[in-house]
Parts: structure tokens; sequence; C-alpha cells
């Protein structure tokens, strides 16, 4: 499902940021692994979109320092050097996720689109 993900992905992405995603400048981050030690569903469609948008793909930019989904505390280990950032998650079911994303980036001063793609009925 990983491609299929992406591949759905990608155009809307390219037609969205239209002009601006080819004067370059931009990356794909994923929200922090929780419950798993290797990459997970996000990271690996990130991964994809990374690759068909020809942009950098930035794995663990933020750590989770608790497992609750609720006012979870992030840190940030890396700050892409771009400018813009595309922040994705897989499934979004309160927010708080991207939200939490937001709140450690802020400091970085950087332009960040979230997306989020909900489908687990395929």
């Amino acid at each position: 499902m990983v491609g299929f993900f992406a591949e759905q992905l990608a155009p809307l992405i390219q037609d969205i940021l239209g002009e601006e995603l080819s004067k370059g400048n931009w990356c794909i981050i994923t929200t922090p692994k929780r419950w798993h030690t290797t990459k997970n569903f996000a990271t690996r469609i990130s991964e994809l979109l990374a690759s068909l948008l020809c942009i950098p793909f930035y794995e663990d930019v933020c750590s989770c320092h608790t497992k609750q989904r609720m006012n979870a505390v992030f840190t940030v280990n890396v700050v892409p050097n771009e400018q813009n950032i595309i922040c994705f998650d897989d499934f979004v079911t309160t927010g708080q996720t991207l939200h939490s994303m937001k709140v450690a980036l802020e400091p970085h001063h950087k332009n960040i689109l979230f997306l989020a793609e909900i489908n687990n009925k395929l």
C-alpha cells in the first residue's frame, strides 16, 4: 500500500505547490516513531514521496518522549536545511501529533505544510 498512497499523494502535492515546488528549497519529514523501532508506514510513504517529488527526506527529525497521544512532547533532533517543509502523518485521530510537530519546529522559523493521509478501508 506504500506505493499506492505515495503515487496518489505526489500529484496532489505537485498541484498544490505548483511552481514553488520546482523552485527547490523543499523537503519532507514525518512525525516521530512511537511504537515502531524500524521504519513505520508514514516513513516508508515519505521516502517514496521524496523520491517522486525529487526532494530530500529527513528521517527522525523529531523524537517523542511520551507514547501518549494527547500533549505529546517532541524534541528536534535534526533541523532540515530547507526553508520549506512538508510534514507528513499517515493517520490522524486528534491532530495532536501534528500540533506537537508545529510546536517543536516553531523556533526554527520554517514554513511547514502539514499533510495527513487517512484511509484504513483499503
